[in-house]
């Protein structure tokens, strides 16, 4: 009987040791996996401040719409239509991030701009149009300008440029 207590006292110990290292295992794996799922909500968190905002995609049209311009003015059909293609896809950017503000549809007021000014100007640069081209030109602008004031930024009003965008762009063709 002596024998089955002491052999039962000793089962019981490594039991009881066996449970308290697999929960000390449990433990330290449970732990480690917090610290991967830390550093992969580190890592997005980084990813997704990498994806542009609404206003680098309105800097970049911003941008070719300037140098379209300058393109149009030297005559340069092949950055001109190059320009137009930049502004297409800057839009259908946009229209990933399908942005509503102040209840206006961003996306679709854009969509429906490249559809009209944007393909006008690329029929009229096409044509070799010039007052085509300004007609259109400035009726995108005017649509961009009536759009920044539906969103309530009516402080943003873009204009023919007056200079060139870039400084080191050859713009003859």
């Amino acid at each position: 009987m002596r024998w089955f207590f002491i052999f039962s006292l000793v089962f019981l110990f490594f039991l009881f040791v066996g449970v308290e290292l697999q929960e000390q295992n449990l433990t330290q794996k449970y732990n480690q996996q917090m610290q991967i799922n830390q550093d992969l909500e580190r890592r997005l968190e980084k990813v997704e401040n990498l994806e542009p905002d609404i206003g680098d995609y309105m800097k970049d049209l911003q941008f070719d719409m300037g140098k379209l311009w300058y393109a149009e003015k030297f005559k340069n059909k092949g950055l001109a239509l190059y320009e137009i293609k930049e502004m297409q896809e800057t839009i259908q950017g946009i229209g990933t991030l399908n942005p509503v503000i102040h209840h206006v549809n961003v996306s679709g007021v854009l969509e429906a701009l490249k559809n009209t000014q944007i393909e006008g100007m690329k029929n009229a640069i096409e044509k070799g149009d010039e007052k085509a081209f300004q007609y259109q030109y400035q009726q995108t602008l005017l649509t961009c300008n009536q759009c920044h004031e539906a969103v309530g930024n009516k402080f943003i009003q873009i204009t023919i440029p007056s200079s060139p965008p870039v400084s080191n762009q050859h713009w003859k063709p």
